[in-house]
């Protein structure tokens, strides 16, 4: 089986379905942040945690 060509992982060809993730992913860092003795950096302009 051949292996899929390089370019294939760099493109997102629908990022509008991942849409819906995005609320969970946001209360599970918050979650995540207040109950372990860790940091949260958001990406500036992203709103996105590093």
């Amino acid at each position: 089986m051949a292996d899929p060509p390089e370019d294939a992982y760099r493109r997102v060809t629908n990022p509008e379905r991942f849409a819906s993730l995005i609320p969970a992913a946001k209360v599970l860092i918050a979650d995540v942040g207040r109950r372990f003795d860790v940091a949260v950096y958001v990406l500036p302009g992203t709103g996105a945690a590093a």
